[in-house]
């Protein structure tokens, strides 16, 4: 009686073919990463300030299925991005723009790619930006995203 039943093996040549797949198999660590998804992050960093970042696919145009990161720079939250890197399947991730090079820019782009991908950073938080559940914009700064209500909707709740 040969094969392995009910999760026991009835011979040792059964455990040992066993053994055979398992070496076989693929390590973790070669597995393919899953995909990030389009959203929007925001890193609070230890000095206590924060920035929020797009991740996008573009859609149109001689760049269609690109995917690019952009950096939130004005009071808008949803149009006030300036693009400043391109999010590859390479290892290298996020590669940014050569003007952007050896400045702030790429320095966040390095920070962001290692949290996205789940290295804990001591003392950044990386926080994925949902809606609020009032006027249904973009939250960014990390209080808002926590409590689910933007900043000016919160005071208007009575909120201090």
């Amino acid at each position: 009686m040969n094969g392995i039943t009910n999760g026991n093996p009835s011979t040792l040549a059964d455990l040992d073919d066993d053994f055979a797949t398992a070496l076989k198999r693929k390590p973790v660590s070669t597995l393919p990463r899953p995909e990030i998804p389009n959203c929007r992050v925001t890193i609070r960093f230890p000095c206590g300030t924060h920035k929020t970042f797009r991740i996008h696919t573009q859609q149109v145009g001689v760049r269609a299925g690109r995917r690019f990161v952009s950096l939130l720079i004005g009071p808008d939250n949803s149009t006030d991005f300036e693009e400043f890197a391109e999010l590859t399947t390479a290892a290298a991730g996020i590669v940014v723009y050569r003007r952007w090079r050896g400045k702030k820019p790429e320095e966040y782009g390095a920070i962001l790619w290692s949290m996205l991908n789940g290295e804990a950073i001591e003392d950044h938080e990386l926080l994925v930006s949902r809606n609020c559940l009032r006027c249904n914009r973009t939250l960014t700064t990390p209080e808002a995203v926590k409590r689910g209500i933007g900043d000016e909707c919160w005071k208007k709740e009575g909120g201090k």
